[in-house]
């Protein structure tokens, strides 16, 4: 069974069958097909049948990747500021609440009740503030909705996964750093401006590119 599942390609068709499979079930329950796909990855995965451990999903990651990516774009083309600019006051208060009251929550909860390290109660207390993008884009395009609730929904998603890689990555290179492997607190603040300006430039420049052969091309 091992051999079998080593070949990425019997992997990756095996998830979309039973992701498939998984979503029409939940749709005659009158459930969110995204339900059923991810119950199915639930039982493949090593908590039940143990088909599809770590090493499967790790084989997998260029097209994680790829499909993160391709959420991205979706949850972007949602993006309209100035139909927003009334829920820009909000939107900025739910992002700084839940950017600094989740992470001491789960810090202290990590740190404290759990009894783990503070690297583990850092690592997971910025992890904590990322929001599910692809669950929700899934939901928003089977149901067809639309409108200023979910123009606003899918802006604090983009916010806040925006808030959440930021703090992650001062939060990985702060381990890192205490850690013996050199830097220091200049290290900490430019490692994820960098890292959101790289993706800032690539993604306007690819932007940039689109629209101007949408426009000249066809």
């Amino acid at each position: 069974m091992a051999d079998v599942f080593s070949n990425n390609l019997v992997v990756l068709a095996l998830l979309t069958i039973c992701g498939m499979l998984g979503g029409e079930a939940a749709k005659r329950l009158h459930l969110p097909s995204v339900t059923g796909q991810l119950l199915a990855g639930i039982i493949l995965g090593p908590s039940v049948l143990g088909l599809l451990g770590h090493e499967e999903a790790h084989a997998l990651t260029p097209v994680v990747n790829f499909a993160l990516g391709l959420i991205a774009m979706a949850v972007g083309s949602h993006l309209h500021i100035y139909r927003l600019e009334n829920a820009l006051r909000r939107l900025g208060w739910l992002v700084v609440l839940e950017a600094v009251m989740l992470p001491l929550l789960v810090y202290a909860a990590v740190r404290y009740v759990g009894g783990g390290n503070w690297v583990m109660g850092l690592l997971l207390g910025t992890l904590a503030v990322s929001t599910a993008p692809a669950t929700i884009v899934a939901i928003v395009k089977e149901t067809r909705s639309h409108g200023v609730f979910v123009s606003t929904l899918m802006a604090a998603v983009a916010l806040n996964n925006v808030a959440c890689i930021t703090l992650f990555e001062m939060a990985f290179t702060t381990v890192s750093v205490n850690t013996g492997e050199g830097g220091g607190v200049g290290r900490i603040l430019m490692a994820p401006l960098l890292e959101l300006l790289g993706a800032a430039l690539i993604g306007g420049g690819v932007g940039a590119l689109m629209a101007l052969l949408t426009r000249h091309v066809f």
